[in-house]
């Protein structure tokens, strides 16, 4: 039987099973697109990536997966895959992978151990407007909603609508199970004092197979680029930590540094990687 090697990993990890949960393949055959996306539905995860090519000289191919389509970017997947050609193809003594998506060439920098990092330097906002909506389908009132800042659809290779909250409380009121928007909502808030973090998130994604996201590393790019964008921080620089996860019982930690110069975006996102398991994939 043809098969490939896999490995698990858990992104923007906190400790042993936190985090976001990654599947890297590595095939040693082209895979027909139809069978990934079926690997992908298989394992379930909120995505699942492919290593289809490449080397160290010129970016390594990968290919990303939800349970339901093919995506050109995603900020977890990116970490985890990269994590994981360092280590399956010897490359340990390397700072930096490049990797190869449909979105773009994005470097991948190893730092401290266990983190790495992604950057991006571009994000488009736009604001949204007309959300009354989809406001009251997450269950929320208007008064939960922080009218200092307006609604947005931002991307850094992947878009997201990101609605900026009042509380925590307000976060936590959300019903992952009755959520049915079709876009990806990311939505944050201040962190309450005595917490780690200086900003609590959750991402919904229904229509991309995705009921909740434990750590989302490109919606955490795209808040990098509107926070600046916006000085929620009284700032065009930001240095913060974002997290994710705890109402799956997944808490994750998202490192995110931004800046922005007149019209240009500088942001970098990381934080820690583990390895779960690996193994022997059956392809046929």
């Amino acid at each position: 039987m043809a098969g490939c090697p896999f490995y698990f990993t858990d992104v923007f990890t906190q400790g042993p099973y936190s985090g976001n949960q990654l599947a890297t393949l590595i095939p040693a055959k082209p895979l027909a697109d139809s069978i990934m996306q079926s690997i992908a539905r298989e394992i379930n995860f909120s995505e699942t990536s492919f290593v289809t090519g490449g080397s160290m000289s010129a970016g390594f191919d990968i290919r990303i997966f939800t349970p339901t389509e093919e995506i050109p970017f995603a900020g977890h997947p990116v970490l985890g895959s990269a994590f994981v050609v360092r280590k399956a193809f010897g490359l340990e003594s390397s700072s930096e992978v490049g990797l190869n998506l449909a979105g773009g060439k994005v470097p991948v920098s190893f730092k401290d151990p266990g983190f790495q990092f992604f950057t991006r330097d571009q994000v488009q906002i736009s604001e949204a407007q007309d959300l009354g909506g989809l406001i009251q389908d997450l269950g929320l009132k208007p008064e939960d909603i922080d009218s200092r800042y307006p609604c947005c659809r931002a991307s850094a290779g992947l878009r997201f609508l990101i609605i900026p909250l009042v509380s925590v409380a307000a976060l936590r009121s959300i019903d992952s199970s009755q959520v049915n928007c079709q876009e990806p909502v990311f939505l944050f808030a201040p962190a309450d004092a005595g917490m780690a973090e200086h900003i609590r998130a959750r991402m919904f994604a229904p229509g991309l197979g995705v009921v909740e996201d434990a750590a989302t590393g490109s919606a955490s790019c795209a808040l990098g680029g509107y926070l600046v964008e916006y000085e929620y921080f009284g700032s065009t620089q930001v240095t913060i930590l974002i997290g994710q996860g705890f109402e799956m019982g997944r808490p994750s930690h998202i490192h995110v540094t931004a800046v922005k110069n007149r019209k240009h975006f500088n942001i970098e996102v990381g934080g820690q990687i583990r390895l779960v398991g690996q193994g022997h994939w059956v392809t046929g």
